[in-house]
């Protein structure tokens, strides 16, 4: 698969030893509403938030969904950076989006 390739893809899925991942994790926002995060990693003084999307690349509302997540996280965990990363499997391409933290 071409999308292992990439730097930042391998990195999704080589944690530290002192890393948890979580996989398609469920988190209930502020009003009660259910998310579910394809994929997030908290590191030792960050949490990645990874979304895989398939299709149509560079989208409006993929940007606003993982900034949602990244927003809820970083109330979870507000001593972490948070990095975003928008992961496009048809055209095996990442695109990082910028986040708030510590």
């Amino acid at each position: 698969m071409k999308n292992f390739k990439l730097k930042e893809f391998k990195g999704f899925f080589d944690p530290g030893d002192k890393d948890i991942v979580y996989q398609e994790k469920e988190i209930l926002d502020k009003n009660g509403h259910l998310k579910r995060v394809d994929r997030f990693m908290i590191r030792e003084k960050s949490i990645e938030v990874i979304d895989f999307k398939t299709g149509e690349e560079d989208k409006k509302e993929h940007e606003v969904q993982i900034r949602t997540y990244m927003d809820l996280l970083g109330e979870i965990y507000p001593d972490k950076v948070l990095e975003g990363y928008l992961c496009y499997l048809d055209e095996a391409s990442v695109k990082k989006i910028a986040g708030a933290g510590a």
